[in-house]
């Protein structure tokens, strides 16, 4: 796929996930996808895992070194304490969407699944922007896409 940064995860539902992930923390994925990308992966992950950095990586370290410092992130499965998704399909769309156009308000980009009385339902503003919401407000917004 020419120029389409594409991600499958499993998050490990049969018997839980370990996992490290290789860039500079808080933004070593940026050097692998775009922004946006780089946003749902990380909201993605966020609602599922503990995310802790272990130690800062040199360029030196790999051959050829790459133009970026990259960082060993240890991301232990959140269990119980991870938030109940009632509707997966629900949450991918929304954050998918969320992320998909640069600086959109939620009513903007989210305008194909819910109308800003379901953001509001959420507990969320239709003003806002993806990048200003935690994770959790994902997961409300998820639960207002009709199965």
């Amino acid at each position: 796929i020419n120029a389409s940064p594409t991600c499958v995860m499993s998050f490990g539902e049969n018997g839980g996930a370990r996992g490290w992930l290789v860039g500079r923390e808080n933004n070593g994925l940026a050097c692998m996808f775009t922004m946006m990308n780089h946003a749902r992966l990380s909201v993605g992950l966020q609602v599922r895992f503990a995310l802790y950095s272990r130690m800062d990586v040199p360029p030196t370290a790999f051959k050829p070194p790459p133009k970026v410092d990259s960082a060993v992130v240890v991301m232990v499965p959140l269990g119980a304490a991870a938030p109940q998704i009632d509707n997966p399909a629900g949450f991918e769309a929304v954050v998918a969407a969320a992320f998909r156009q640069r600086r959109k308000t939620l009513r903007n980009a989210l305008s194909a699944l819910l109308d800003d009385s379901q953001i509001r339902a959420a507990g969320v503003d239709p003003g806002a922007r993806a990048e200003q919401l935690a994770p959790e407000a994902f997961v409300a917004l998820a639960e207002q896409v009709p199965h």
